[in-house]
């Protein structure tokens, strides 16, 4: 059965937004064709985004982005309660929208704004939003006025066209919640490695050099890199896949702060795939080192890899990647 998030977009104190969750909630318990779960932002607390690299990568670098990961991925379709500031939504909900992307990827998506207007423009900033995410918001939606279906502008009191608006919304979003489950489950296809030297080399740089976690990170090139690999660096050769995994933890732990960045697509000519980088702080700041990985590939695996430094800003006297 599908499980379908009511997502909270507003965390203002004194919002009435609660009340409208709650009444999404509460209506929607009553179907037997999925489950539903109220995911109030209060409960998800986000700083401004704060990831070096870009979301569609999934390469999450810190824990509040792989908790909030971990929740998203965890249901099947969406609905969001949204008020409108401004002819848009609130910060906080595209804070955490802009958060994740493959997350979102092929989910059902239905709106429930209010405002002095029903949060009409707050509804249309989020369809624009919901399609470069690649969600499929319906058709149907729900739009509270704040003057005729809010009791002194504070308590709710819906409608019964409201009701109705609900009721066909949440099934539009259960069937496409349905027709959309075989490309919610193609990415564990699509993005299987296909050995190419291109996708080695985003291993490389991405899945070795930029995960954090030494189990994982061990776990990759155990599975990407030959058992008799060689890593030329700069100043030092390094021999075998056990040498590998311990030189790539020592580089990391000496610039725990930095990380790696692509400077463009990765290239492959034959069995040769090639990759530059930028190698910096976190926060943005323009990099310390600028280089490329060239790898020779065989049967899927690297076999050899080639760290080449074409710049250094003095920061950070780097041997390889």
């Amino acid at each position: 059965m599908p499980t379908i998030g009511i997502i909270l977009g507003s965390t203002r104190p004194h919002r009435v937004g609660d009340q409208v969750a709650r009444w999404v909630l509460d209506h929607a318990s009553h179907r037997t064709d999925a489950d539903f779960a109220l995911l109030d932002l209060r409960d998800h607390p986000l700083p401004h985004l704060d990831e070096p690299m870009p979301p569609s990568l999934g390469q999450y670098q810190n824990e509040h982005t792989r908790r909030w990961a971990e929740t998203i991925a965890a249901h099947d379709g969406f609905v969001i309660v949204t008020p409108e500031y401004n002819h848009g939504i609130p910060g906080v909900l595209k804070n955490a929208l802009d958060y994740l992307y493959t997350e979102w990827n092929n989910k059902a998506l239905g709106l429930v704004s209010y405002g002095a207007a029903g949060g009409v423009r707050s509804a249309e900033h989020l369809r624009l939003v919901a399609g470069e995410l690649q969600m499929a918001d319906v058709r149907q939606q729900v739009a509270l006025s704040l003057i005729t279906e809010f009791e002194n502008f504070s308590v709710f009191r819906p409608g019964d066209h409201s009701v109705r608006a609900l009721d066909t919304m949440l099934d539009q979003v259960l069937a496409w919640t349905t027709a959309l489950a075989p490309l919610r489950a193609a990415p564990a296809v699509a993005t299987t490695m296909t050995g190419s030297p291109a996708d080695l080399m985003r291993v490389n740089l991405l899945e070795v050099f930029g995960e954090p976690d030494a189990d994982r990170r061990a776990a990759v090139i155990a599975e990407h890199y030959a058992e008799d690999v060689v890593w030329h660096e700069p100043d030092r050769v390094n021999h075998g896949r056990t040498e590998f995994v311990r030189r790539a933890a020592e580089l990391l732990a000496e610039t725990p702060d930095w990380v790696f960045r692509p400077t463009g697509p990765a290239s492959e000519l034959d069995d040769i795939g090639h990759l530059g980088f930028h190698y910096g702080p976190a926060d943005g700041r323009p990099p310390g080192v600028s280089g490329m990985d060239i790898a020779r590939t065989r049967d899927g695996v690297i076999i050899e890899l080639y760290t080449i430094i074409t710049g250094t800003d003095g920061r950070r006297d780097l041997s390889g990647p």
